[in-house]
Formats: C-alpha cells, structure tokens, sequence
C-alpha cells in the first residue's frame, strides 16, 4: 500500500536543485518511500553528488541521480518540495526586486545625468550669450564658440574694459585677424585716456582691417592736436603707407620724405624708407626704390611692399574728402 505521505517524486526535487530552489546536499537524513521496500532515509551522498544511498530496514540501496526510472520510483513528502518551490518563488521575488531596484536607480542615475546635461547646456547659453553680445559690443568680423575661443575671449574683455591688452591679448587677436576691432581699441585708449603712444598702432591695425582713410584721418587728428610731438615721425610714416594703399604715391612718398626729415636716426627712418621704397617702386622709379629698401636695411614690414588687400579706394577717397574738403579737395581727381 503506497504511504500518501509521500505524495511527491524524487524527481521534482532534483529538477528543483538544478535551479537553484534546493540543495541536493540536504537530501542526506530526509525520508524517502519506494513502493517495494516502503519507507527509508537517505544514508549519504557521493561527493559529485550523483549518487546516494537509501537505507530500509533490512537493506542499503544505491540509486543514481541521473537514472529516470529510480528518481521517478522514488517518492518523498509533497511539503518538502512545496517548501523548496517557496524558496524558489521568493529567489525569483527577490530577482525580480532587484532587477525593478536597478532598472529605478538606473533610471534616477539617467534622470540626474540629464539634469545635468541640462544644466550644462543652459550654463553654456548663457555664456555663449554672453559671448555673442561682447562680440557684438567690440565689432568682431564673427562670433566665436566660447569654449574654444577662452583666451581670445578673454582678450576682447580687456577690450571692452579698455583694460590694458598684452602683447599676448594682442597676437591673439592677429591671429583671429580681428585687426577693426584692434584699430578701435587704441584708437579708444589715445581718445579716453590721452595716450599718445599708441596711435600708431590704432593707424596700423586700420591699414589691416581695409580702412586706409580712417588711418589718415586719425593721423591728421592727432598731429593737429600733438604738431610737436617727438612721434610725428611714426604717425607720418604710417599716415604715407595708408596714402599708398590707396594708391596715391606721390603722396606717400611726399609724408615719407617729411617723415624722415623728423628722424634722428638711421634706425628712426627705416620704416620711412620702406614705405618710401614701396611707393616709389609703385611709380616705375627702381633706383630710388631699391635705395631707400637698402637703406630700409631689407626689413620690409608686413603690409609695406605689398598695398593692402580689401581697401575700397573710391569709397575711401570720397570719405577722406567728405571728412576734410578743405584738405583732399585735390583727391576729385585721383578717383
């Protein structure tokens, strides 16, 4: 007569052990039932776990774990196997739970992430903004990336301060060809703060940025106020390569010679001889030009032999009249 007690195969509970719901260890010491022999208790375990030994009343019987017919014969209490599909249901639960804890704390990870990415861009536009509005204050040719373009804007700060530029501040804005902007800052720091010094370099940069006739004019301004400054010199030297970009030589040529009448020194006139050199080349007067290039000492300044790109001639002539008639009422002709 089959004991109902033992309601359950063998077989349910290694197929549970292969899952993780079961030690197969803890089958040594549990009851087992075969409808031949009736009730045993399981004696001990080989050590890979794939074979075990029953004891009966009269009789110790070796069964293999992987042999169908013996755990299907074998029956053991249903409880036990309810006990291990539990621990196997909450193994499963808490799988579960931990999987729906990583999914919200992945999803908490991605949510601040992306918070963060907001934050950075906001933090982003807003000194882009800045960026493009300091650009807009100073007159830049573009507007520029403000991350990639740290130094430079740091730079064109000081230009908007009318701070003091370093000659780094200054390359660094050469190297963006930012020359207008440059222009009107020197032209700002001689205008605000009296500073005589740096009107050449204001004439230079106004040569550079296509606007020979605002370099003239500044000259004209200056020397009015300052006739007797030791710099008229160098105003007058810049002043004649800005006549020559506008392709007026004899003028250039006649500011040179002025100019270097001012000079103390050989090295006091070599930019005047450049300039001289350049201009009377312009007019088919080789001798002459390769006498004040010589006396130059050969080093030609950038924008010296070569006339300045991008210069509109007309419209500036017309403005070098329109701003002073009286003076370049004589130009009509050269247009």
């Amino acid at each position: 007569m089959v004991d109902e007690s033992f309601d359950t195969r063998l077989r349910e509970l290694w197929d549970l052990s292969r899952q993780g719901a079961f030690d197969w260890s803890d089958l040594v010491g549990m009851w087992v039932y075969d409808p031949d022999r009736g009730r045993g208790v399981v004696s001990s375990l080989s050590d890979d776990r794939r074979q075990f030994r029953v004891r009966y009343a009269a009789i110790e019987v070796n069964y293999s774990a992987v042999q169908g017919p013996a755990l299907e014969r074998l029956r053991t209490n249903g409880s036990i196997v309810q006990k291990a599909l539990e621990e196997l249901r909450q193994q499963e639960q808490r799988q579960r739970e931990l999987e729906a804890e990583q999914e919200r704390n992945a999803l908490i990870a991605r949510k601040h992430r992306d918070r963060l990415l907001k934050a950075a861009a906001e933090e982003k536009a807003l000194r882009q903004q800045a960026a493009n509005n300091l650009c807009e204050r100073v007159g830049t040719r573009r507007q520029y990336d403000v991350d990639a373009a740290g130094s430079l804007m740091v730079a064109l700060q000081k230009v908007d301060d009318l701070a003091v530029v370093s000659d780094e501040d200054e390359s660094i804005l050469v190297e963006h060809r930012e020359w207008e902007v440059l222009a009107k800052y020197f032209e700002r720091v001689w205008y605000e703060q009296s500073n005589y010094g740096v009107v050449s370099k204001a004439g230079k940069y106004w040569r550079y940025a296509g606007y020979p006739e605002k370099t003239i004019l500044l000259i004209d301004r200056v020397i009015e106020l300052r006739p007797s400054s030791p710099q008229v010199r160098s105003w007058l030297t810049v002043q004649a390569a800005a006549f020559r970009d506008l392709d007026l030589s004899e003028e250039a040529i006649r500011l040179g010679h002025e100019a270097l009448r001012l000079s103390r020194s050989l090295e006091d006139g070599r930019f005047s001889h450049n300039v001289l050199g350049a201009a009377y080349h312009d007019l088919g007067d080789f001798a002459k030009s390769e006498e004040h290039f010589a006396l130059g000492g050969g080093a030609v300044k950038e924008g010296v032999r070569d006339r300045m790109g991008g210069v509109k001639r007309e419209t500036a002539i017309e403005s070098l009249i329109r701003e002073n008639p009286e003076k370049y009422q004589g130009l009509h002709g050269k247009i």
